[in-house]
Order: C-alpha cells, then sequence, then structure tokens
C-alpha cells in the first residue's frame, strides 16, 4: 500500500517515525533532520536509512580535458540551482590547470542564462523559498567581507524572484562556511593546489563523505583516487552521473544505508532463516 501523509517534518514526520506499525523509514534531507530520525527510530529500533547532506569534492589532476572538466562540473555544480544533494561544490584543481579552469568556468557561469523555471531558455531558476535564497546569500556575504574572490553571473531579472547569482569563489579561506558546509545552492569553490596527493588530503578533510569525482586521462592514476576517496559514489570524468541498478548513499555525516540496486532491495527486507527436520 502506498500512501501520501501531507504535513510538516516536525509535526507528521515525528508522529510517522515513532508509530510501533512502522517498520522503516527512509529520509532524505539534512544530516540535522537525519539525526533526530535516527534518535526517534532507535527508541523503537525502527531501521533507517538516510540520505543526507553532502559538500561534494571533484579532484582535477594536470592532465584533464579543460572541455570535459567544464562541461562536467557545470552540470555538477548548478543543476537545479545547485539544489542537488551530489553536487560538485569543492573543486580542487592542480595548479598547472588552473588559471586555464578558472577563465573557463568564468566565461560558462557568465553565459548561463537566469531566469523563471517557465522560461524555456533560463538555465538558472529561484531557489526553492525566501529563507533559502538568504541563507545562500549569507553564505556570500560572509566570504565578501572575508576578501574571498567571487565571480558571479547574471542576477536574475529585475522583478525580484528567489534568485541567487551561480558563483565561483576562488581559493576560499578553508575556514569560510561555505568551505565547510553545504551550500545547497548556485555557488562552487574553485581551489589551486599543488598536486593530487594535497586535493586528496582536502577533499577528505569534511563531516560529509556523499559524492567525489577525479579528472584525468589516465584511468590507472584516477583508480589510485577513487580507493581512497572517502565517499558513497565516485566519478572518473564526470559528476552526478546516476544509475538506477547501482546503490547510491553516503559516508560520515553524509547517512547510512543505501538507495538504489539490490542493497536497496535488501534494506527493506527481513532475513529469516528457516532449518526443517523430517
Amino acid at each position: 500500500m502506498f500512501n501520501v501523509v501531507t504535513g510538516s517534518g516536525a509535526g507528521c514526520g515525528a508522529a510517522l517515525t515513532a508509530h510501533p506499525q512502522v517498520a522503516k523509514v527512509s529520509f532524505t534531507g539534512s544530516t540535522a533532520t537525519g539525526k533526530q530520525i535516527a534518535r526517534v527510530a532507535a527508541d523503537r529500533l525502527t531501521r533507517v536509512t538516510l540520505e543526507l547532506g553532502g559538500k561534494n569534492p571533484a579532484i582535477v589532476l594536470k592532465d584533464a580535458d579543460p572541455q570535459w572538466v567544464i562541461e562536467g562540473l557545470m552540470t555538477g555544480s548548478f543543476l537545479n540551482q545547485g539544489q542537488v544533494c551530489a553536487a560538485s561544490s569543492r573543486i580542487y584543481i592542480e595548479a598547472p590547470l588552473f588559471d586555464t579552469l578558472v577563465s573557463g568556468f568564468e566565461q560558462a557561469v557568465k553565459s548561463l542564462q537566469v531566469g523563471p523555471g517557465m522560461q524555456e531558455t533560463a538555465q538558472i531558476n529561484p531557489v526553492v523559498s525566501r529563507a533559502h535564497c538568504d541563507k545562500v546569500a549569507a553564505y556570500l556575504e560572509e566570504a565578501r567581507q572575508q576578501k574571498a574572490e567571487l565571480i558571479s553571473g547574471s542576477a536574475g531579472p529585475d522583478a525580484g524572484g528567489y534568485y541567487i547569482p551561480p558563483t565561483l569563489v576562488v581559493n576560499p579561506d578553508a575556514g569560510l562556511r561555505l568551505s565547510r558546509e553545504e551550500v545547497f545552492g548556485p555557488v562552487v569553490n574553485l581551489v589551486r593546489v599543488a598536486d593530487g596527493e594535497e586535493a586528496l588530503r582536502l577533499a577528505n578533510d569534511s563531516d560529509f563523505g556523499l559524492t567525489a569525482s577525479v579528472w584525468t586521462r589516465d584511468l590507472t592514476q584516477a583508480l589510485n583516487y577513487t580507493d581512497r576517496l572517502q565517499a558513497g559514489t565516485v566519478w572518473v570524468n564526470s559528476h552526478t552521473l546516476i544509475d538506477a541498478n547501482l546503490p547510491f548513499g553516503g559516508m560520515k555525516q553524509s547517512g547510512t544505508g543505501r538507495d538504489f540496486g539490490p542493497d536497496w532491495l535488501d534494506g527493506w527486507c527481513e532475513t529469516k532463516s528457516v532449518c526443517v527436520r523430517y
């Protein structure tokens, strides 16, 4: 049976999670809410699958194809205004390729058309609410106050709306909130690194572990990084490529359990042993 129950998370969500006839809870949303669900579910030992937030890194090695990188990570970063849990929000670029890619990303960002969702030519639409618009704007204002270099595209129509311009933040301080927290908006950090090992260290230096990507022409080198990246899904020369046959989920503060694939089905089943003597 499939039921839709409308209401707030604090009301309906809390009641459903605590209900004795609910055997499993699958939640997609923020880490803070996921933790609260886990606490309530623990009281009845209700099983949970939690697909939570991400601060997803991309490692770009010096031999990567610049066109692939720009095309792939523009989509990976700005799809649905960056309001995607798997979005690439931290891009670590080896020094020899850094200036070339910053220039390429700048051209790409400034070419994006910002407008209403019903406008066919619009590539960046309003974010989900006024509250979220203000939240993303606050991340950017903090970065400005700390003298971070921001490269922004169109601000959107003059008539108003919950628009955040697609924005590149170049070499932001690692202590900034937008360097550590999930912004969930059209904002991506571009960070210069000396080599791939520095990129790997910075990529793994996060409370989250949902997705990551590696960009290189060398498959052997790529697989070396995929083994060591702390993320539930790692792509090579792509980002946000989803196959419903493959499990999807995160490590660390990005959740527990998996969606999609056989792992997802197993999570909704009980394993039972039956022994018969005859």
